[in-house]
């Protein structure tokens, strides 16, 4: 039984690209207790997002902005059922749209995972992975798929290098699985920008966790 629907990391990755494009220089989403999401201050240099839909919650740098429900660029039925994206709005930019960011997804499964699938849904990944590479030459592995938690959420990890209009690009790719819900999380910079955006992107994954909603 297939886990992981075969087009979800592609249609992340368009996720991306269309945040990027559609973003621009638009301010974020930053007001606290809106219907979208709450944000708040924890210190001088970071902020809180917290979904109220899906309980998952990480910081972030408190310069960056946010938008959220990126997927609605994409075709109904296929997309992430929650997106939220942060982005340095000083970083460097690709056809005058931001390029270093963090997108958070969220995808509902057919099926709950449990420890037990974990093997299954790291071989339905690299899958996918393989055939992304075989679409786009530029997308070469910096290292192989690997175990990890978040949050104390299982599941795996990968970087990439890739080019973005022939501009040279890495990210790091999570795939967390909860039950029957999938959690991506890219970070991506310019290959120049990518070493000193490292505490950052470690602030963000470090602060990620999920708790489930009040309600």
């Amino acid at each position: 039984m297939r886990l992981v629907r075969p087009m979800v990391l592609l249609l992340a990755i368009v996720a991306l690209i269309a945040f990027m494009v559609a973003c621009g220089t638009e301010p974020g989403t930053t007001s606290s207790n809106s219907q979208s999401g709450e944000t708040t201050k924890t210190t001088n240099s970071l902020e809180t997002y917290t979904d109220p839909d899906y309980g998952f919650t990480f910081e972030y740098p408190s310069g960056w902005q946010i938008k959220l429900d990126t997927s609605a660029e994409l075709s109904a039925g296929s997309s992430a059922v929650k997106d939220v994206a942060v982005y340095d709005p000083k970083g460097a930019k690709v056809d005058g749209s931001p390029v270093n960011t963090a997108v958070i997804s969220v995808y509902k499964l057919r099926t709950s995972v449990d420890e037990t699938m974990m093997e299954t849904a790291r071989a339905e990944i690299d899958s996918v992975l393989r055939e992304m590479e075989s679409q786009d030459a530029s997308w070469q592995r910096l290292e192989e798929l690997t175990n990890t938690q978040l949050g104390a959420i299982p599941g795996f990890r990968i970087n990439y290098g890739f080019s973005l209009d022939d501009t040279p690009a890495v990210t790091a790719m999570y795939f967390l699985f909860h039950k029957d819900t999938e959690y991506q999380l890219i970070c991506q910079a310019v290959k120049t920008d990518w070493p000193k955006y490292q505490d950052e992107f470690t602030a963000i994954l470090e602060s990620f966790s999920v708790s489930l909603p009040s309600k």
